[in-house]
């Protein structure tokens, strides 16, 4: 079976491992490094395989939870429960 990425990996890539400034140029071994490190996880989630993946479904559980999205209090001059500060320090809280 081939291995397929998780959607933190996936982000991980994107927002730790990699640059704007390499998303945006002609890099033929970047473009290469994409292709070999995830062609696997695309093709499964062609499938339908990474349904789970759905941010919708978490946006709508946050709401639920908290009323509002926690992450945004900070930018939004709003103070933060205890219960949502305590969120905002788990992995995969924030968008």
């Amino acid at each position: 079976m081939t291995k397929t990425e998780t959607v933190d990996t996936v982000l991980a890539f994107w927002f730790e491992e990699s640059t704007p400034e390499q998303w945006f140029k002609k890099d033929d071994v970047f473009d290469a490094t994409i292709r070999n490190r995830f062609e696997p996880t695309i093709i499964s989630s062609l499938k339908g395989e990474k349904d789970s993946w759905d941010y919708a479904q978490r946006h709508r559980d946050i709401i639920a939870r908290f009323g509002r999205f926690p992450h945004r209090n900070a930018i939004l001059g709003r103070p933060s429960s205890s219960e949502e500060t305590e969120f905002l320090t788990q992995p995969g809280s924030s968008f």
